[in-house]
Formats: C-alpha cells, sequence, structure tokens
C-alpha cells in the first residue's frame, strides 16, 4: 500500500512527476469548493428608503382625536352643537441616527503583477471573489446587527451600531410552559402567536397587522417537531406553503390575520446551552433600512500607499427602524425549551 508523505520541500521541487521524456506540473480545479454561508435574508425583505439626514426624521400618529358623541337631535348637547374639541392627535417626531458599516481589503502589487504575467484564471478569479466577499462580509455584519445591534434607543447618538429589532420590539409573549417532548404536555408555542395575534387585531385604535414570522432555524426545528405531537394533527405547521421569491419555499403558520411565512433567520440569538427561544411576528411593511448616499455599500479604490499596496474601502451608511412597535405592528414571542 503507498503511503503519502507530508513534509516542506522546496519551492524549485514542485513537479509531480519528472522522470526520463515526461514531466507532470502540478493543476488544480479552476474552482474552489467554497461552503461559507452568504445568505442575507430580512435585509433583503424590508423597505429600502432614502434618510431625510442626519439624524433621519419622521413622524408617527400615536392616537385619534375623540371629539364624536351621540347627542340630542335637535338642542345637541346641553342646548348647543360643537364646543370644547380634543385637537391631540398624538403625532410623535421621531429621529433615526445613521450608522456606518466599513471593511477593507489590500493587494499587494507584486502579486497582482505575478498573477497578470501569468495569466493564471484561477489567482485572478480568486482576486475578484475576495473583492466580492468583502461586500458580502459589509451585509452579514449589517444583517447581524439588524437584530442584535448595540443600541438602546434608534435615537441613541453614542453607539456605533444600528438599535436591534431585539430592542425595538418591545411587546412580548413568554410562553411559561411550552411542550415538552419528555412529557408530551405543555403549550404549543403556535397557540400562543395566534392568541397574541387575536388581542392585537382585537384593537381598534391600530391597524398595524404583522405579515411574517422570523425565527432561528433551531426555533422552527422545534415548533415543526412539537406541530407534529399535535392531536389529530400529521402535517407540518400549516399545509399551507409560500414561495418567498428567492428559491425558498418554507411553511407558514394560520393565524387571524392569514397565513404568515415562517422564516429562518440564522441571525437571530438562540442560547443551545438554555434552549432560550425567541421568534419575531413582524410587518415586513413597516421595518425601513433608511440610507445615505447609496442603498448598498460603496467601494473607494484609495490608490497605492508606501507598501506598494493597492487598497479598498467599502462602506455604507444606513440604519433600521421598525415603526408601529407601539401599535401592533410587531412583537416577539419567548420560551425556554424544556
Amino acid at each position: 500500500m503507498a503511503v503519502t508523505k507530508t513534509g516542506f520541500m522546496s519551492a524549485a521541487a514542485v513537479a509531480d512527476y519528472n522522470q526520463s521524456h515526461y514531466l507532470e506540473l502540478p493543476k488544480f480545479q479552476s474552482e474552489i469548493l467554497d461552503l461559507l454561508n452568504r445568505q442575507v435574508t430580512i435585509r433583503d425583505r424590508i423597505k429600502s428608503v432614502m434618510a431625510t439626514g442626519h439624524p433621519s426624521r419622521y413622524f408617527e400618529q400615536t392616537k385619534l382625536a375623540h371629539n364624536a358623541k351621540f347627542v340630542n337631535a335637535r338642542t345637541g348637547d346641553s342646548g348647543k352643537f360643537g364646543g370644547v374639541t380634543d385637537e391631540d392627535y398624538g403625532r410623535v417626531e421621531r429621529a433615526l441616527f445613521i450608522k456606518a458599516i466599513t471593511s477593507g481589503i489590500k493587494y499587494s502589487l507584486f502579486d497582482q503583477d505575478v498573477v497578470k504575467q501569468q495569466g493564471d484564471a484561477l489567482a485572478e478569479q480568486l482576486l475578484n471573489k475576495d473583492m466580492a466577499d468583502m461586500l458580502v462580509d459589509v451585509y452579514k455584519t449589517s444583517n447581524k446587527a439588524i437584530w442584535t445591534g448595540a443600541a438602546t434607543k434608534v435615537d441613541d447618538s453614542t453607539s456605533l451600531e444600528y438599535c436591534g429589532l431585539a430592542t425595538q420590539i418591545t411587546d412580548a409573549v413568554s410562553v411559561a410552559n411550552p411542550y415538552s417532548f419528555a412529557t408530551g404536555t405543555g403549550e404549543f408555542v403556535t397557540d400562543a402567536i395566534r392568541t397574541k395575534m387575536a388581542q392585537n387585531l382585537a384593537n381598534t385604535d391600530f391597524i398595524g397587522r404583522p405579515t411574517a414570522i422570523y425565527a432561528n432555524p433551531m426555533t422552527i426545528d422545534y415548533i415543526s417537531r412539537s406541530e407534529l405531537k399535535r392531536p389529530g394533527v400529521a402535517l407540518n405547521q400549516d399545509a399551507q406553503q409560500v414561495d418567498l421569491g428567492n428559491g425558498f419555499i418554507v411553511n407558514t403558520i394560520r393565524t387571524q390575520a392569514g397565513f404568515l411565512p415562517l422564516i429562518p433567520d440564522n441571525y437571530i440569538p438562540f442560547d443551545a446551552g438554555t434552549k432560550k427561544h425567541t421568534l419575531y411576528v413582524v410587518n415586513e411593511d413597516l421595518i425601513e433600512r433608511h440610507w445615505i448616499g447609496d442603498s448598498e455599500a460603496r467601494v473607494y479604490k484609495m490608490g497605492l500607499n508606501q507598501g506598494l499596496l493597492d487598497e479598498y474601502v467599502a462602506v455604507l451608511f444606513d440604519a433600521v427602524v421598525a415603526k408601529g412597535t407601539s401599535a401592533g405592528a410587531h412583537f416577539k414571542v419567548e420560551f425556554t425549551e424544556a
């Protein structure tokens, strides 16, 4: 049996075979096996709007002036029609501070010249791939912060990060006794979602209804397995499925607002140790990403520095806001798996 030995070798001794009339040089496949996750999810499904400035400002109306009442058709109220009126329309000013995400890449001038001189297609593809991955890194950083950004409020001017949706969405439901696979007892999380949805829709003051459910894939796995244990049910969630339009077909949960897609997003935290889950029921139309300059990251060539390194910098100016957080448009469900 042949044994392959691994060790250091001279740069001059790279031929695979060098005997008699034959000389075989090493050759690689033209593509690199790449198993890295470059997907972004919620960022591509929320609104992208031009910021009004820094900060980006907007209004939310939180109430209606209440002046309507029943009165005597002939005499009005105490002999008159009209009188003192409520003029508070609850229009609240909001401010969203724009944040900056940046990344960079450097190419050695010498190595670029070597690649060009050799005409090495693989090496040239690698340089281009690494440039594209710099942008992917920016978007992945953005996607993570959309959920878990460290700012405490959207008008927090001191933090460099977004105010994450996990912080913005404060309306929370806690499932104290979620379904246990060990005992076969407990509350189904989907029932908690439906009840909360019904409560929000029953509110006559606001109309903000959620359109999608986002959760870590492990949370979706728990929901899928627990739903299969529901008496008389032999389907995963509901039979209805939704095509997200990007090649993904996801299951749904039937609610009083219709079938909501159950969308996996691995940037939503899941604690594997404590098995604490949080899922977010949101109105995607009311989540906005305000940008300055351009809605996508821009790349600038900085020129050769003293080390003859060709430097490029990517920058993205934006921030995310969930409007209608106090109007039933968004809520989260928290539970710890038994």
